[in-house]
C-alpha cells in the first residue's frame, strides 16, 4: 500500500465517521476495516453460555469504537511498513555511495602518492 492509498483509507474513515446514522457508519466501518485486513470481530472465550436479562450480544460482535481502533491499528502498520520500505532503499543508495566515495578516497590516495613520487624523482 503506497502512502497516497493509506491517506485516501484515512480520509474515508473521517468521512465515515462524519455519518449521523450509526448502523451506516457501522456498515460502512466493517467494509472500510475488511478492505484493510482490520479485525471485525471480538475474539472471546465464552464461559457462561447463560443468556443476560439486560439485552444479549455476542461476545463475538463488536463495538463502533473497536473498528475504529483496528481500521487504525491497521493503518499505522501499514505506514510502518512502508517507512520501513524507504529506509531499506535508503540504506541501499546510502551504501552505494558509500562504495563510490571509498574509491574515490583510493584513487586520491594513489594520486597524491603518484604526484609525491614524481616531485621525489626529479
Amino acid at each position: 500500500m503506497t502512502d497516497e492509498e493509506i491517506e485516501q483509507y484515512g480520509q474515508r474513515l473521517i468521512e465515515i465517521q462524519r455519518k449521523q446514522e450509526a448502523s451506516v457508519r457501522v456498515n460502512e466501518l466493517q467494509g472500510l476495516a475488511k478492505e484493510l485486513g482490520a479485525s471485525t470481530l471480538r475474539m472471546v472465550d465464552t464461559i457462561d453460555d447463560r443468556p443476560t436479562t439486560q439485552g444479549f450480544l455476542p461476545q463475538n460482535v463488536i463495538t463502533e469504537i473497536e473498528i475504529v481502533s483496528n481500521i487504525h491499528s491497521a493503518l499505522q502498520t501499514a505506514t510502518m511498513i512502508n517507512m520501513s520500505k524507504t529506509s531499506a532503499s535508503m540504506c541501499e543508495i546510502a551504501s552505494r555511495n558509500y562504495k563510490i566515495a571509498l574509491v574515490a578516497a583510493v584513487a586520491a590516495l594513489l594520486s597524491a602518492l603518484a604526484a609525491w613520487f614524481a616531485v621525489l624523482a626529479r
